[in-house]
């Protein structure tokens, strides 16, 4: 790696680092979890198909999180075989609704659910999926849940998809903010009905200190809105236009406005995703 190189990736992290300094009065709002102990990650303990949960400790946290692996109908251990994967938030509600229709559709894409580790709406969430903790929760997917699933499964690590519905719709768009520009994890980011509502200032900031060393966004990123009842249709599209306004170089952006309430959009919009994306 060059000085230029290595002095921008020094110069984004620390500007990442500054802003979390700066919010970490959202803290008082973080609900704290009991400890569990270290758990087994031994791959053998998942079933073919994926509905019984491995648990894999985090780092951030010390607590215990349940990872759940749908394999296609022709996943063979064919050393030649590649798949792509997509990792959904909030697996212990999306992933069953998730994996059945990669199974319907027949399409040759390994599920991977990424549970909560006190399966509340309001609880553990609220810290991962908002800043500061999403920096720490994003770790702990790049650096222990994806290297536990390429190691143990045959990966395309060129075809990473993030999805994540309302508050996981917003960490997958911090996701998208947050990855360093010139060493990306996911090349498709999926937000369902996101809950842009939250930390608006703080997801300006990091896109502006994004756009600052990055102008080429090679990615996929699918945003989604509903706009009736509880939707959260007219921020989804806000921030559908922050990134479409900057005009990125490369990015194959989308924005699917569903005139329906939020749960319904997630269901239609899971039909049209693997339709149109794989």
């Amino acid at each position: 790696m060059n000085n230029q190189l290595r002095d921008k990736n020094f110069e984004y992290f620390i500007n990442k680092l500054i802003c979390i300094l700066l919010t970490f009065f959202v803290g008082i709002l973080l609900s704290s979890c009991a400890m569990i102990k270290d758990s087994n990650n031994d791959a053998d303990n998942l079933q073919s198909n994926g509905y019984s949960p491995i648990k894999i400790n985090g780092d951030h946290s010390q607590i215990d999180y349940p990872i759940t692996i749908y394999l296609p109908k022709d996943y063979k251990e064919d050393a030649d075989a590649r798949y792509p994967v997509l990792y959904v938030l909030d697996a212990e509600w999306y992933f069953p609704l998730v994996a059945n229709k990669v199974n319907q559709k027949n399409k040759s894409v390994i599920v991977v659910g990424i549970g909560n580790t006190d399966g509340k709406i309001v609880g553990r969430r609220i810290v991962d999926y908002r800043m500061p903790g999403a920096l720490a929760y994003y770790t702990f997917l790049t650096q222990q849940v994806i290297p536990f699933v390429d190691s143990h499964y045959l990966t395309d690590t060129s075809s990473r998809g993030l999805i994540g519905y309302r508050l996981g719709g917003l960490f997958t768009g911090l996701a998208i903010l947050l990855e360093n520009p010139n060493d990306r994890y996911f090349n498709r980011y999926i937000s369902l009905d996101g809950s842009f509502l939250d930390q608006p200032l703080i997801i300006d900031d990091l896109e502006s200190q994004l756009f600052a060393v990055a102008k080429d966004l090679p990615v996929q990123i699918v945003i989604t809105g509903s706009t009736l009842n509880d939707g959260n249709g007219p921020y989804a599209e806000q921030f559908y236009h922050l990134l479409n306004d900057r005009h990125y170089k490369n990015v194959d952006l989308m924005y699917w406005p569903y005139v329906v309430d939020s749960y319904n959009g997630f269901l239609l919009s899971i039909d049209d995703i693997l339709e149109r994306l794989y």
